[in-house]
Formats: structure tokens, sequence, C-alpha cells
């Protein structure tokens, strides 16, 4: 049996893959244990929301429940909810926001392993804006070993993307290109004119690529600037699949719900991948995400301010102390705390800050190898329980020698 570098058991089959253990799992599983223990522990490192799952979200799936409504749908999704979904995202403009575009999956990781499956062949490159998602590296080997992964960072400055570097990462053999505003783990968000340059740098170095937009936090865009879509922008907009769900924006994070919206041939193939995988998504559930779409953003504008504060204490933090460095979030659950001036590696710095403050964050190579001098830092703990887990932050820095 192998174990990872915490002692965690990892699988065989999972070292065969050379598929690692989501750093951001590993974070949320060490709060929880700590918590289980009765220790005192203050989790910023997993991005789930604490406020409720909707009211009405709840009284739908009930009665839907209580109904009986518990048999298959269609693999691509109930109708209704298909048609909720494409109004959604032709309301901010998405091309191909259609309910024939549309794909229901259990969560939006769901969506993107279907889309990377059905787009990939052997040889074909994936460009990921690093930092990234932890899960978007392996999905790609899961759905196409043969497939080849080139990694382009973030400018370190403002986290806006390396514009030369990309040009160069692009080329005939390029399949897909993978962009994700609000940003995991940074915060960052695109303005009109980079999203527009984006697209037309992909179009011109790259004219074969599809675009898969994870929009996953498209309602928690908080920072003064305002999303938009990728599936909204020439010309690469009727070869954008959307992908989004309601995990974040609804406090659904254990429910999976989630879709793509992609032209009429990838959502096809989508929905025959779909049978083979999942048959479809839990059907009362969805019933439960129409009620969502209903409630429309009740709830969200203060979720917003919520996080528009933490973000400013993390901010004023980093201010006052000289061996922290931030890059303000504009959106989203987290921000990406530059820690290099304190000498650390970020495992290092995360390691001993839980040993010594009991304040749980996730190394920031975790989202991409060269981010060995970050941390990222949720925004998700209760306001009051932020402070004081910033605090802990702040003090165990000035503590260093």
């Amino acid at each position: 049996m192998h174990r990872d570098r915490e002692g965690g058991i990892v699988s065989p089959a999972a070292v065969a893959l050379d598929i690692p253990v989501a750093a951001t799992l590993r974070t949320g599983a060490i709060a929880r244990a700590r918590r289980a223990r009765g220790e005192p522990v203050i989790s910023l490192g997993l991005g789930e929301p604490e406020f409720a799952t909707p009211p009405a979200v709840l009284e739908a799936t009930r009665r839907a429940l209580a109904e009986g409504f518990t048999r298959y749908s269609s693999p691509v999704g109930l109708p209704e909810l298909r048609e909720l979904i494409a109004g959604d995202l032709r309301c901010r403009g998405v091309l191909l926001a259609e309910p024939g575009n549309v794909v229901v999956t259990p969560g939006a990781k769901a969506a993107m392993f279907i889309t990377l499956r059905v787009l990939l062949r052997p040889g074909d490159e994936v460009v990921l804006l690093e930092p990234c998602y932890v899960s978007y590296r392996p999905q790609v080997a899961l759905a196409c070993p043969g497939a080849v992964v080139r990694g382009c960072d973030l400018r370190r400055d403002d986290f806006a993307p390396d514009w030369p570097a990309l040009a160069e990462c692009l080329g005939p053999r390029t399949r897909v290109v993978v962009t994700n505003f609000p940003n995991n783990p940074t915060g960052r968000m695109l303005t009109p004119l980079e999203l527009s340059r984006l697209a037309r740098l992909v179009a011109e170095r790259a004219p074969g690529a599809f675009v898969i937009a994870d929009e996953v936090y498209d309602r928690l865009d908080w920072g003064g600037v305002r999303l938009s879509p990728v599936g909204a922008a020439a010309p690469v907009a009727d070869r954008t699949i959307t992908i989004g769900g309601l995990s974040k924006r609804c406090a659904m994070t254990g429910w999976r719900i989630g879709w793509l919206v992609a032209p009429a041939e990838v959502a096809a193939a989508a929905g025959l991948v779909q049978q083979h995988l999942n048959t479809c998504t839990c059907t009362f559930i969805q019933k439960g995400a129409c009620a969502a779409f209903a409630a429309g953003d009740d709830g969200l504008d203060a979720y917003r301010r919520e996080l528009d504060e933490r973000a400013w204490v993390l901010n004023e933090t980093a201010r006052a102390n000289d061996r922290l460095r931030l890059v303000p979030p504009q959106g989203g659950l987290f921000a990406f705390l530059d820690v290099s001036g304190t000498g650390l590696a970020a495992d290092d710095f995360a390691a001993r800050l839980l040993e010594t403050s009991s304040v749980v964050v996730t190394p920031g190579n975790a989202f991409g190898r060269s981010w060995t001098d970050h941390i990222r830092v949720s925004l998700c703990a209760p306001t009051a329980e932020f402070r004081t887990g910033v605090s802990l932050l702040d003090r165990f820095v000035r503590g260093l020698p």
C-alpha cells in the first residue's frame, strides 16, 4: 500500500495512473480530522460557501421526491432545466446558449471531464493558464493519456495573461485552451479588453482550437469588474464550451449539478459519453436546480459584500506586513498570497502554519508547478473566523526569523 507525503493511503491504481491526490481536498480532510479530535482549527483551505442552500431549492427537491421523481431523465438533462440554463447564458450574450446545446452533468467537474474526453486525441495540446484549478491536469491525463499539457504562467505582478508567453504556447497542435474567471486560485477577472485580446490571439495562433471556459464562479464577481463570458467573445464564441454549475453560487457543493454548453456536435458527443458514464444526472436534484434559476440571485449581494470584506481584511494585513504581498482578488472565493518574503517554500509555510497556529491553507504549487512561493487563502470562513485566521497567519509570519 502506498502513502502520500502526509501519510494518507493512495491506491496502487492511482499510483499507476500518476494521478496526484487533490491538495484542496487534502486540506479539507486535515481540517475535518482535527475538528473530529476536538482540536482547534481554522480552515482557510476549501472553497465551500458557508451560507445555506436556498430554501426554494430544498423545497423543490423535497416536492420532487414526494412526487416520485426518482427515475431516469434523458442523458442530456431535463428539458426545462436545459431551457433555464440556456436562457441564463443567453442574457449574458453567450452565442451558443440554446437548449439543444446544453448537457446537464453531475457537477462542473464532470462537464469538464466529458468535454475533454470528447475533444482530445493523442498528441493534441491543452493550454492551461497557471496557476489554475488543481483538477485540470489530472482530468486531461484521465480523459486522454496521450494529450500534452502546456502550462503558461500568468504574470506575477498582476495575474494577467503573459501575452508573449501565451502566443508561444499556442500553435497548430493546440486543441483546447482552458480559461477560468473569476480565477481559482487568484481571484483575477479578465477585463473586456483582455478577453478580446485573448480571443483574437487564440483565433490567430490556434484557429482549430476550442476554448473551454470554466465559469463556475460566474455570479461571484464582486470586486468591481463584471464577468465577460468567453462564449460571447468574437472570434472564438462559436468554438467555446461554457462550463457552469451551482456549487458555488447556490452553496450546493454536495449536490453535484453542473452543465456544459457547446457547439451542437460537441454537445451530442458529450451526451453520448454521459450515456455510458453516468446515464443521467440525478433527476430530483435537477428539479431543485430549476428552482435555483427561478430564485435568481436572491441573497448573493450580501454574500458578495462579505467576500469583498474578507478580501479587504487580507489585503490590509498584507500591506502592513513587508514579508507578504497580495494582488487583490476581484471575484471568486480565493486569494493567492505571495509568501516569498518569508523565505519558506509554500509546502513548508503551510505545514508550519498548521503546526504552530492551527490554520489551514493550500500550497500554491498545487495550482501550478512554478508557484512554490504562494499560498491559496479561501475566503469562505465566516468573517469573524476569517479575521482570526488571518491574524494568526500574520503573527506567524512576524515571528519567523
